[in-house]
């Protein structure tokens, strides 16, 4: 299937697309893929998918490249981010493993206690409900140094839109607390509607 079109079903359609990478949401599976039609990024549902076989059609590595990190297309304004985590969230986790807590994560090390990560991140509701793990301990703006890992790793090229300015970054940081608070509010409107 590398390369190659799929001709699919979704949600009572017929569509032929480009997959490129498999990924989990809130557990929920999705299929990242480009729409043929459209030659815009998607991400599906796959649950409402069935697939109907394969196309000769080839998908450009133009399009591989350019989306190979993208989980969802948020709409704009990427900043980077620090989060910290309990060290024991990764505690079977080495560099070499290549294993990210976050799809976007682009940096971590050890603090202790914690593990500090540094990810490209987004001020919009969607990206606040993901990023709060159950045992998150903190989320904070960049600094100059955090800005200057981005730029040696060369970040930008996987998030072109992304700015190194730090006033930038910290406006973006901004709003995306505004979708944090939100979050929060909306959560805590759906426990004082339990029936307990």
């Amino acid at each position: 299937m590398d390369k190659k079109g799929l001709l699919v079903n979704y949600a009572g359609y017929q569509k032929t697309i480009f997959p490129i990478k498999l990924f989990t949401y809130n557990g929920v599976f999705y299929l990242s893929c480009i729409d043929m039609k459209t030659k815009q990024h998607r991400a599906l549902l796959v649950q409402k998918m069935n697939a109907v076989g394969l196309t000769d059609v080839e998908l450009p590595d133009y399009y591989r490249k350019k989306f190979k990190d993208v989980f969802f297309l948020f709409d704009r304004d990427p900043f980077i981010l620090k989060v910290r985590l309990p060290a024991d969230y990764y505690r079977d986790v080495r560099p070499e493993h290549g294993i990210l807590l976050y799809p976007t994560q682009f940096n971590y090390k050890l603090l202790g206690s914690e593990v500090e990560v540094l990810l490209v991140a987004y001020p919009s509701y969607r990206f606040a409900s993901w990023i709060v793990l159950d045992e998150l301990r903190g989320i904070f703006p960049p600094s100059e140094e955090d800005i200057q890992i981005a730029r040696e790793k060369g970040v930008k090229e996987s998030f072109p839109d992304l700015s190194f300015s730090l006033k930038v970054n910290r406006e973006r940081f901004r709003a995306f607390v505004r979708e944090i608070e939100r979050f929060f509010r909306v959560r805590s409107s759906l426990l004082k509607n339990l029936n307990l």
